[in-house]
């Protein structure tokens, strides 16, 4: 499992654990569990957007938006 230490106004805490990513946004306390359809490149494009200083809430909502992320009901 890989914790990211994230500065995010949107996102509290996020985590990745094979396909499923597991995010926890400001707004409360519940924990929002997805799949990424390519893990590898999840990661790696998420720790650019970490690196480059750019807002992990636009890319987490932009890869739900493409589906590069879905829901997964627990």
């Amino acid at each position: 499992m890989q914790n990211f230490n994230i500065n995010s106004t949107a996102i509290s805490a996020l985590s990745v654990d094979g396909d499923r990513v597991s995010i926890k946004y400001t707004s409360g306390e519940k924990e929002y569990t997805f799949q990424a359809q390519d893990p590898s490149t999840f990661v790696a494009d998420l720790e650019s957007c970490i690196a480059d200083d750019q807002s992990v809430g636009s890319f987490i909502h932009q890869c739900r938006k493409q589906e590069q992320l879905t829901d997964v009901t627990v």
